[in-house]
């Protein structure tokens, strides 16, 4: 079996593939470029898992985003309140 030579055409195609590559990468998301990454060395299955680790998904962090739900709630009904007496003065005078 001969070998495979490397010319330029060869060289030029790698080049062409690599800055394809490059852009792609430099624009995509963090996931897509994960997924490009491993799925290239051959370990989808650690993309999977490392998308499922990284995904908040927990009761936990839940939680946390209801707390801070309920902690910005008293703001805004300060803010309500403050507009509707600006109103209300507005229309007095």
């Amino acid at each position: 079996m001969p070998r495979a030579q490397f010319d330029l055409r060869h060289l030029l195609l790698l080049m062409f593939v690599c800055s394809l590559a490059f852009g792609v990468l430099r624009t995509a998301t963090a996931e897509v470029r994960a997924l490009i990454v491993f799925s290239s060395l051959g370990y989808l299955p650690m993309w999977i898992i490392w998308s499922y680790l990284t995904t908040p998904r927990t009761s936990a962090d839940f939680a946390t985003q209801l707390s801070r739900h309920r902690r910005a709630r008293p703001r805004q009904q300060l803010a309500r309140r403050l507009l509707r007496e600006r109103r209300q003065r507005r229309t007095l005078f």
